[in-house]
């Protein structure tokens, strides 16, 4: 009767090891995933910026023609 509890536990505690590792990985995954759209939003605001300041700049040349 002991037999099978001791491998069930086995069994529970490889799961468990398994689980741990892909959960490890996955948080890895989701930090690098995190900084890469920190990367992205903070490249956008500079793409922003500098379209604002080429649109005022178009603007002001429009205004300076009228």
């Amino acid at each position: 009767m002991k037999k099978p509890y001791n491998i069930i536990l086995i069994l529970i505690l490889l799961s468990n090891v398994i689980m741990g590792i892909v959960l490890i990985q996955q948080s890895a995954k989701l930090n690098e995933f995190e900084q890469i759209l920190s990367n992205l939003e903070v490249n956008m605001e500079d793409l922003d910026d500098s379209h604002e300041t080429d649109i005022v700049r178009r603007l002001k040349e429009i205004l300076n023609e009228n």
